[in-house]
């Protein structure tokens, strides 16, 4: 198991990252899930091509190296021990035993004292992050695994097709996004109007401020609606799109406060969140129905094949996709429902609530149309629209989003 964790802080932006040292249990039960939520894509890709062709046995023998793997992707991009106890890659290859918790916590204290004054959010926004989607992936996760008993070790094959769909979608995100919307990217170098020259500067701002590794690409587009939008596959890759109408209709502050809210959907990793659900939720359907398609297959193989079993099993194998399928729709959007409250947090920690709850009260006046090649993306909105009910909608209902700020329910870390 793991001894401890190192602290890495990176120079350039701030951000301060925990790399765990020793066994990872976390890869040893999902496999390349953990490479995959921390952003280290090449690990994640060996691993999951290494478990289809050895039926998951490659997560034995990548638990013990991992971690290695992973501080030194770390390293690579930038980022500087800070624990200041002589844990070098050496040492770690020799298996030599990290200093105890409290040392790390004595030179965790001590980083965070250093840059106490440029980041003072830090402890609210690490608790932000840190909660995610963490808990619900591993929750349906858990429940896949489950169905997986009984299949055997060709079940490897059902995440792949469940999540080969939703990868592909969180891939293309952005270059679908900017098509769909007609976005047009700010170039920081030569903005075409001081207006985008803030623009650029606040988002590059909040993102440093936020602990983002690479500013976010910056992007407008032509739209009545009071909105924005934050979409790509991971931190290191996204885009933020303001609407001309919120650009137009919200002061400086109202749309730096949106500006943060969408920098939070990136920082917290949303939209690989949505995409890692989705692909559970295609791999329970595929694994629920799998019984009945097999005894499709026996009947037709049958010598005394009937249609009537053949249509009575079409039928009942619909019945259940849909039933699954639309309960993980309520999965789905009660966890966008959450990391919109998340959000909204995260904007108060970085700006203080009234900007944010501003910022809301504009987006409640807003009554224009979404055209309809745009309304696949309401879930990644500042501002959805609802639904029949709010047990339905992507988004809560405005008034309740100010009401939990006004309360913090969502800004104070637990003590």
């Amino acid at each position: 198991m793991a001894y401890t964790t190192i602290i890495f802080k990176n120079p350039n932006t701030g951000a301060i990252k925990e790399a765990p040292v020793g066994f990872s249990w976390t890869t040893l039960f999902f496999n390349f899930f953990p490479a995959m939520i921390r952003g280290d894509w090449k690990w994640a890709v060996i691993q999951l091509i290494s478990a289809l062709f050895t039926f998951g046995l490659s997560a034995i023998v990548f638990a013990f190296i991992y971690n290695k793997l992973h501080i030194k992707y770390l390293k690579e991009r930038g980022f500087i021990d800070q624990s200041n106890i002589g844990t070098d890659s050496d040492s770690i290859k020799k298996g030599m035993k990290i200093p105890s918790t409290s040392s790390v916590k004595q030179s965790r204290n001590m980083v965070e004292k250093e840059h106490k004054a440029e980041q003072q959010p830090q402890v609210n926004l690490k608790y932000l992050s840190n909660s995610k989607f963490i808990k619900w992936f591993l929750l349906l996760n858990g429940a896949l695994v489950l169905t997986f008993i009984w299949t055997g070790p060709f079940a490897l094959l059902i995440p792949l097709l469940g999540f080969s769909g939703a990868m592909l979608s969180l891939f293309f995100a952005e270059w679908l996004a900017k098509r769909a919307h007609g976005i047009r990217v700010i170039n920081p170098a030569n903005p075409d109007s001081i207006e985008e020259s803030w623009l650029y500067s606040t988002v590059e701002e909040l993102s440093k401020r936020a602990g983002l590794d690479q500013i976010p690409e910056v992007g407008i587009y032509n739209g009545e609606d009071l909105n924005a939008f934050a979409t790509g596959k991971n931190r290191q890759s996204a885009l933020i799109a303001f609407s001309t109408g919120l650009l137009e209709s919200m002061s400086k502050e109202q749309i730096r406060a949106v500006a943060a809210h969408e920098i939070a959907h990136i920082a917290n990793q949303d939209m690989l969140g949505m995409v890692l659900l989705q692909g559970v939720i295609n791999s329970i359907v595929i694994t629920a129905t799998l019984p009945l398609h097999a005894l499709l297959l026996i009947n037709l193989f049958s010598e005394e094949r009937s249609l009537l079993i053949d249509a009575v099993i079409w039928f009942v194998k619909s019945v259940v996709a849909m039933v699954l399928v639309f309960l993980g729709n309520l999965v789905l959007k009660a966890f966008s429902r959450h990391r919109e409250y998340r959000a909204d947090a995260f904007s108060a920690v970085l700006l203080g609530k009234e900007s944010m709850i501003s910022a809301l009260n504009v987006l409640a006046t807003d009554t224009a149309e979404i055209p309809a090649e745009q309304r696949a993306y309401n879930t990644f909105k500042v501002s959805g629209r609802m639904s029949f009910g709010e047990i339905l909608s992507t988004h809560p209902p405005i008034e309740k989003r100010i009401a939990a700020l006004e309360e913090e329910l969502y800004t104070q870390a637990p003590k």
